[in-house]
């Protein structure tokens, strides 16, 4: 049947599509170095990118190659659904703050806490009554809130600091005494008070 098609087909076109078994060199060019093959032209610049996969060598073995790994990432925290952290907790609502909720932005934890531990008691009275507001705002926790609550101890502490038995008391009540730091906080308020 090939027979056929080829009689069929004019010379030029036969001989042109017949593979040639032996390889084919460019000719060298004019300055006597060999031709370099180059990708072919694209009219949008960016869609060429795309497809470029760069070339690497072999995979590095490890000598853990043999050993399974886990599927799990190790840095896991979990807790129960439902469950209000203790960072977020607080007695005045943003309405009321005026803060928004995100106050605490990309800031962690540990900055946090030592921002509010550097702030002086004995500040004028306005800005006295703005580290208070902070203080018993329901915030968003930050990024790194973890069950410590280091934040939310923070918060108590510079209350107690400040004479603020009540407040930090509400605030304990609120996010219930389940830690024994929040416990033991809990109980001095409440001896401090005349409560116990």
């Amino acid at each position: 049947m090939l027979t056929v098609l080829a009689s069929a087909m004019p010379a030029g076109l036969v001989a042109q599509s017949a593979p040639d078994p032996s390889p084919q060199t460019a000719a060298p060019l004019p300055n006597g170095s060999e031709p370099v093959a180059e990708p072919p032209f694209s009219a949008i610049e960016w869609l060429s990118d795309i497809f470029v996969v760069p070339i690497t060598g072999p995979e590095d073995v490890s000598s853990d190659a043999g050993r399974p790994r886990s599927a799990i990432p190790e840095d896991i925290t979990t807790s129960p659904i439902g469950q209000v952290k203790a960072d977020a907790v607080g007695l005045l609502p943003a309405s009321v703050t005026g803060l928004p909720r995100n106050f605490w932005g990309p800031t962690g934890s540990s900055k946090l806490v030592r921002m509010i531990g550097a702030q002086r008691i004995d500040m004028p009275p306005p800005l006295n009554m703005l580290l208070r507001r902070l203080l018993l705002a329901e915030l968003d926790p930050p990024i790194d809130s973890s069950p410590e609550a280091r934040l939310f101890l923070a918060r108590i502490d510079k209350l107690l600091a400040m004479g603020a038995l009540d407040p930090a008391l509400a605030l304990i009540e609120r996010a219930g005494p389940n830690t024994p730091a929040l416990f033991r906080r809990w109980f001095d308020i409440r001896l401090l008070s005349g409560r116990e």
